[in-house]
């Protein structure tokens, strides 16, 4: 189901969560693909999220959300990082 619809319907933020359980393979005879050797399969879930904000009531107005600084630091430093270098490299 395409995110416009929980966007359009839901006035809270939405955090969607997804257990995959993933098979490694490799290609077999005419193409097909072939499981790997248990050994090399991956141990447990891979956990997949994503993650729906409902749009502002006011259109062109910046919404702010708080989220934890792990969260911030794991997604955003390195940008910040490139930002800093950035302006550092036009100050010389």
């Amino acid at each position: 189901m395409p995110g416009d619809f929980f966007r359009d319907e839901r006035k809270r933020p939405l955090l969607i969560i997804h257990p995959l359980n993933i098979i490694r393979t490799k290609p077999g005879p005419d193409n097909d693909k072939v499981p790997l050797s248990q050994d090399q399969q991956i141990d447990g879930p891979v956990i997949a999220w994503g993650a729906s904000f409902p749009q502002s009531n006011t259109p062109g107005r910046t919404v702010k959300f708080l989220v934890a600084i792990d969260y911030w630091k794991q997604h955003f430093a390195e940008d910040e990082e490139n930002q800093e270098d950035m302006t550092d490299d036009a100050d010389e």
